[in-house]
């Protein structure tokens, strides 16, 4: 199948229309698209296109936040608008797209009778230039201008950083990838797990079970009557995965069936989308705190209302309780 483009997209054929499109010299293309390598040789932080910030993950070890500087933003965020906005994306996908959330990711799995989820390990990263340019030309560019607009739109860390913080396994990150801070990424890793979506939902529609993914998050659960066990699924997403060029992380597999508390992206699923109970008691001890106090911090009333915007979402009866009582007792408004 010869690749198309969207009717939408500007039309790109050559490196000299995609420089002009970018507004930029044909010295300052080669610049930015790092035809020589500087950027994962560079030791001075002014020859680099992105600033690397090393941040403590929740269950725990490091993430890499690779952000692009201003005017390389600028070209990414034009390539997403204008390239990447249109694409279509696999229904089973609820991450990064327009009018769906973690809550459709949620709400797929509400009541069924086990719900198995894991991510896939180290997802930006793990995603090389290769595929990248092989997805814009699936999108219609040229060669020459697909592999020019992978070079954007990826990043090769430099060895420094990747030293720094002595974090093992990331070997990945040496080579060009795609990098978790530019705002192209998260729409290039979903068109790149397309036919892992495709594949999955495929699969999941064989066995009578239901599928969706959240960026890197991925869960498989039973319709009503289906008898699959959980662990032929999570054999099932092992193998596809993998020959799909991405890893199950063993350390986030999770089978939980209905006695026992299931969740999907931190949101209980066994009767309805639900607050867990353990946060809701946390909330409601915040709500009580700033209720019954005459001296109270701005910024945190905000930060309470936040949260009880997120309840609102899962459970406006509960949420509407919290909300009354903070209000009622004379809270000042922000």
């Amino acid at each position: 199948m010869p690749p198309t483009r969207s009717a939408r997209a500007p039309a790109l054929d050559s490196l000299d229309q995609l420089r002009r499109w970018l507004r930029l010299s044909t010295g300052e293309l080669l610049w930015f698209c790092d035809v020589y390598g500087n950027g994962r040789r560079a030791c001075a932080t002014a020859l680099r296109h992105y600033r690397h910030r090393w941040i403590a993950k929740r269950s725990g070890g490091l993430r890499l936040l690779e952000i692009p500087k201003a005017r390389l933003k600028r070209m990414q965020r034009r390539i997403l608008d204008e390239l990447l906005s249109h694409a279509a994306i696999h229904p089973a996908a609820t991450g990064f797209v327009r009018g769906r959330s973690c809550l459709d990711h949620a709400r797929t799995h509400v009541g069924a009778r086990w719900v198995v989820t894991s991510d896939l390990r180290d997802w930006f990263g793990s995603i090389p230039r290769a595929r990248i340019a092989a997805q814009f030309r699936r999108s219609g560019a040229s060669k020459h201008v697909a592999d020019a607009l992978a070079r954007l739109c990826t990043a090769c860390t430099p060895s420094a950083i990747v030293d720094l913080a002595a974090v093992p396994d990331r070997a990945h990150l040496r080579v060009p990838h795609l990098p978790q801070g530019a705002p192209t990424s998260p729409a290039l890793a979903n068109l790149v797990a397309s036919r892992l979506d495709r594949r999955l939902a495929g699969y999941a529609r064989h066995a009578g079970l239901n599928y969706s993914r959240y960026a890197d998050d991925i869960a498989l659960s039973p319709q009503p009557g289906v008898e699959t066990p959980p662990q032929r699924a999570l054999e099932a997403l092992q193998r596809i995965a993998r020959s799909e060029g991405f890893r199950v992380n063993p350390r986030k597999i999770r089978i939980k069936r209905h006695g026992s508390r299931m969740t999907v992206c931190g949101i209980v699923i066994n009767e309805r989308l639900n607050l867990a109970r353990d946060a809701y008691d946390r909330l409601r001890a915040a709500v009580h705190r700033l209720a019954s106090s005459t001296d109270v911090d701005p910024l945190e009333i905000a930060r309470v209302r936040g949260r009880l915007s997120w309840l609102e979402s899962l459970n406006p009866r509960r949420a509407a309780k919290l909300r009354r009582l903070l209000e009622s007792r004379g809270t000042p408004s922000t």
